[in-house]
């Protein structure tokens, strides 16, 4: 469950034959600890394969303070598409 792990995953069709994992997690400290609540820090994954642009990995990291978001790719040529 996800209250007890920190981790939610999906698996499924976001368009017809066009599968997706989306998984969300809620991140620890260092030393294996929750966060404080008000300090809480998530990241999340998609990752699609599309007819075009092949694999794609979206990974987004949330905390207090900042936000950022990765891109990576299976293909170097999808890279300069996007």
């Amino acid at each position: 469950m996800a209250l007890e792990t920190g981790v939610v995953v999906w698996k499924g069709e976001i368009w017809p034959d066009q599968l997706v994992e989306w998984v969300v997690i809620e991140q620890e400290n260092e030393d294996g600890q929750e966060v404080e609540k008000n300090s809480s820090r998530w990241t999340s994954r998609i990752k699609i394969t599309l007819p075009y642009l092949d694999q794609i990995m979206i990974t987004l990291h949330i905390n207090k303070l900042d936000t950022s978001i990765y891109i990576e790719t299976a293909q170097d040529t999808t890279n300069n598409l996007l």
